[in-house]
């Protein structure tokens, strides 16, 4: 499971159009897995499909014990309501996110964004 969920995310990143049946496939080994619901959230967020990956990342971030360590999750549900058109529920993810100190990735990406609200 965890396999096929890294093999999606190489895949998006090389843009390869199979990511997001791959990680559909760990998906459906692992649907509790907060990683495996991530990837298959974000993708879902960058193909367009809003909807279904707005839920699948706020399940990602409720099955993630401890605030700090969902830093990169919250910044995907943020940009995936950014990008939903829910402006002012983007701001308050980003809000959240970068108050709790969390370090991630995409910190500087969250800032940008958050200046764009």
């Amino acid at each position: 499971m965890i396999v096929l969920n890294n093999l999606a995310w190489v895949y998006q990143q090389m843009k390869d159009p199979r990511a997001l049946s791959v990680a559909e496939q760990a998906y459906k080994l692992q649907s509790s897995h907060p990683s495996v619901v991530d990837t298959l959230g974000w993708l879902l967020i960058e193909q367009g499909n809003t909807t279904r990956g707005i839920e699948l990342l706020r399940k990602a971030i409720a099955g993630v014990p401890d605030e700090r360590a969902a830093g990169e999750l919250r910044y995907h549900l943020a940009y995936g309501l950014h990008k939903s058109g829910d402006k002012a529920g983007a701001r308050k993810e980003l809000e959240k996110l970068l108050a709790s100190g969390a370090q991630f990735p995409q910190l500087e990406e969250a800032r940008s964004l958050l200046k764009q609200l």
